[in-house]
């Protein structure tokens, strides 16, 4: 009879089984990047600061990915996620709740005695899982994890690249803080030059006024530029997981830095290059299984017990199977005051907002790609233009200053070759730089050789 009872249960409540849609996104990739990409240029590695050939870069990489704090903190959360996935696993296994009593006693004198008698009870359990909901919610616990893992992949890959990218800005300041050092020294020599020519009535005060200003504004320049050279490496340091007080770095130089080429590959590779993608699509799965977990939660429950019976915490009986699970069921669905209902509607919405942000994630992807590809691709006719320049300037101050000792022309053409000269430098530097930034930017919205 009792195994008819439960093959009873089967037969009514089957039709209540759920068939919640999967939440599937709709979001259709571009077959091609807008910018194009040079065909010789190279696949992404893992490691892909190495190609740089900077050996105190790679160390700081190396030391940052484990020493860096916001990364010791995710591979904490990353252990947190692991032990619910446990946690989870363990629910699916009977489990057994033992009982010890032991009794004392006091007789009829008033004399404490003490029973030897005592008694150990074992009760096993096992739920049934009639609705799916133990299965999504371990389900659920493994894509935390999931996420997780691919979060604390997303901090490396961005931790990586702001190494890189700290490094190569205290390498241009370095460069940058020398040509100010040099500028102040032409400065200097110019205004000997033009203190020389007062003297022989071939200059005025106002030249030397003039020349005077333009070393201190030099100097200030110098002393702004050191400035965030020190800043920057504090905010090294800090990515390291060093105090800046004791944190120095071997700086190569500037000069010798060659940017990276890197190809692109075609749009639909980021949802397998990107750690984010891969977490926000986890997500969106852990969001299905609540949906399921919340829709399950208008069916009552069950629990094989230790004499293979069934037993259920929302009904009172089942000496008769069939009119007490109905009884249970309808007490779930009509006398909950809807709490049940608006959860689950509460779980559909949030599996809604899990999609919307996976595709939003998607989208924000093709931007970053599309706008590092034309970075660097600006960035290089911007540098190729500024050396260009450079070499007119430079040619323009030897001139100036040799028909300016000549007595053929003026001081004033002689102060605005110099000032163009250094301009035309540091923006150099400066334009160097910003294409460096933009193939390392570019590696990192690529995935930084990442692979799902």
């Amino acid at each position: 009879m009792k195994q008819i009872g439960i093959v009873m249960i089967g037969l009514v409540l089957g039709g209540c089984s759920m068939h919640e849609q999967a939440l599937n996104s709709k979001q259709i990739l571009p077959s091609a990047y807008s910018t194009e990409v040079a065909q010789e240029e190279n696949e992404i590695s893992p490691q892909w600061w190495e190609k740089f050939n900077i050996d105190p870069l790679n160390a700081l990489v190396e030391e940052a990915l484990v020493n860096n704090h916001d990364i010791l903190m995710a591979y904490e959360r990353l252990e947190q996620a692991r032990t619910q996935v446990r946690i989870a696993e363990a629910n699916v296994l009977p489990f057994a709740l033992t009982a010890q009593t032991s009794a004392r006693g006091v007789n009829a004198d008033g004399v404490s005695t003490r029973s030897e008698a005592s008694s150990l009870s074992l009760n096993v359990a096992y739920e049934v899982d009639f609705w799916g909901k133990v299965a999504a919610q371990t389900r659920m616990a493994q894509t935390s994890y999931m996420a997780s893992q691919y979060d604390l992949d997303t901090l490396r890959l961005s931790l990586s690249a702001s190494v890189v990218e700290y490094y190569l800005r205290l390498a241009a300041l370095q460069k940058r803080v020398t040509l100010a050092k040099e500028n102040v020294q032409i400065a200097q020599q110019l205004l000997t030059i033009v203190t020389h020519k007062e003297a022989e009535g071939l200059a005025t005060q106002v030249d030397i006024n003039r020349q005077n200003s333009s070393l201190l504004q030099n100097t200030v320049a110098l002393v702004a530029l050191q400035s965030q050279a020190k800043q920057t490496a504090n905010a090294l340091a800090l990515l390291v997981g060093k105090a800046p007080q004791e944190f120095e770095v071997p700086l190569v130089s500037f000069d010798e830095i060659t940017p990276l080429r890197v190809g692109s590959g075609i749009p639909s590779e980021l949802l397998v290059r990107r750690p984010d993608i891969a977490s926000m699509m986890a997500k969106l799965k852990n969001a299905e299984d609540a949906i399921i977990v919340a829709s399950a939660q208008r069916f009552p429950s069950f629990k094989l017990t230790g004499n293979t019976g069934l037993a259920s915490t929302a009904l009172l009986s089942l000496s008769n199977p069939l009119t007490s699970v109905l009884e249970g069921v309808l007490a779930y669905t009509l006398f909950d005051g809807g709490n049940i209902k608006e959860a689950l509607n509460a779980a559909r919405s949030r599996g809604n907002e899990a999609l919307l942000a996976y595709e939003k994630t998607i989208l924000t992807a093709l931007k970053e790609v599309e706008d590092a590809l034309l970075d660097q691709a600006l960035s290089t006719q911007q540098l190729a233009l500024q050396e260009e320049i450079l070499a007119l300037e430079k040619t323009t101050l030897a001139q100036s200053t040799l028909l300016y000792q000549e007595g053929v022309s003026d001081y004033a053409t002689l102060l605005d070759a110099q000032r163009s000269f250094y301009q035309a430098q540091d923006q150099r530097a400066t334009q160097l730089l910003s294409l460096l930034n933009a193939t390392v930017t570019l590696h990192k919205v690529l995935g930084g050789g990442w692979e799902k």
